[in-house]
């Protein structure tokens, strides 16, 4: 699994909405996007104060799901902290059930590693790279950058796991920071990337992260933009790199913030809002409350459908929603339908971005 500058890496939790706009893909972007999937945490049931469902039920479909929805296509899986250690009914850890599961639906899945693992994870994790032999993925954070024993960590985690560098794919997760300045924000970060030492050693070298806010409440209603700084960050990396240097592959979080907050239904009414991906911005068509209003989708998706950024019908599974929800020949559907909107739609521009400034590079 080698990446090029014009490969794709979105970072999805294997929610509905995401997993469908992936599926949604027409195959020949499919083949340039290398997913870094994770398991969510288990949701909670506010009324009951119990989770909705055991670990076991939360997992026990995600690799025939994998399959469904992704084929044969390489990935990154991860689980969310939470599950690492779960056990399953036949007394399997959780790293054990979903890599032997994925295994037998012939998924070529690569482990995702984390310094902040116990012990009992990372000998998980070994076993699955020593029956594979697909490499191993070791994702660090800013936490994780900003500590000076990050890279003898990683190369003692990489040696421990009987690998090279040549087998691990470096994925730099800088989550959702404070951009502000970003040319300060820059060159700190690539001074703290470059202290890992030799990035060309590295089998892939990916820099993921978000500018998407944890919530659109400070969002006024109507058509408004948030600036994609991650974006305009990455390009300002590559623009910036001295010759030799070896430029990241580019990821986000697609249109979700990467916190997992646990949300109270009972409590919390999320607003109806398109969110549609346009050059360095998100566009976003906000209203109320979606649950007291679902018709208001029909006025948001006009708004999109009517602005000059809008890019057609046919550009993607998303925008075909768009226009038709704007057009009243579909109705509004629900929250699930329209995150696969927008990420659908967000990472069909993403590839095209892509490639566009790299041709150009």
């Amino acid at each position: 699994m080698i990446l090029n500058l014009e490969s794709y890496t979105p970072s999805i939790r294997w929610r509905q909405g995401e997993y469908q706009a992936l599926l949604f893909l027409p195959e020949q972007l499919k083949d340039r996007i290398c997913p870094l999937i994770t398991i969510p945490p288990v949701e909670f049931d506010f009324e009951l104060q119990i989770p909705k469902k055991s670990a076991h039920e939360h997992i026990q479909p995600f690799a025939k799901r994998v399959h469904k929805k992704w084929g044969n296509r390489p990935c990154w899986v991860d689980v969310h902290p939470s599950l690492r250690e779960a056990e399953m009914d036949d007394g399997r850890i959780s790293y054990e059930f979903v890599f032997q599961e994925l295994r037998e639906f012939q998924v070529p899945v690569v482990p995702i590693l984390s310094l902040d693992m116990s012990d009992q994870c990372i000998g998980q994790i070994r076993q699955i790279v020593d029956i594979d032999q697909s490499g191993l993925a070791m994702r660090l954070t800013l936490v994780d950058l900003m500590n000076p024993t990050t890279p003898a960590a990683v190369f003692a985690k990489i040696e421990s796991m009987g690998l090279s560098a040549g087998e691990v794919d470096l994925i730099i997760d800088i989550a959702a920071p404070n951009f502000d300045p970003l040319d300060v924000f820059e060159a700190a970060l690539m001074d703290q990337v470059n202290s890992i030492g030799d990035l060309h050693s590295f089998r892939n070298y990916c820099l993921i992260g978000t500018a998407f806010p944890e919530t659109v409440a400070g969002i006024p209603k109507g058509l408004s933009t948030i600036p994609r700084q991650h974006w305009i960050l990455y390009k300002q990396i590559v623009s910036a790199l001295s010759e030799g240097a070896r430029a990241p592959c580019f990821g986000d979080y697609t249109v979700t913030h990467p916190d997992f907050v646990a949300l109270d239904m009972r409590l919390v009414k999320p607003a109806g809002k398109v969110i549609y991906t346009i050059e360095d911005a998100w566009l976003v068509a906000k209203g109320g409350s979606f649950r007291d209003n679902r018709q208001q989708m029909h006025s948001h998706s006009q708004s999109i459908w009517s602005d000059p950024m809008f890019r057609g019908a046919s550009y993607s599974f998303g925008d075909h929603f768009i226009e038709q929800c704007a057009t009243h020949q579909t109705g509004p559907s629900n929250l699930s339908r329209w995150k696969c909107v927008g990420v659908n739609h967000h990472m069909t521009t993403v590839l095209d971005d892509l490639a566009n400034y790299h041709a150009g590079a």
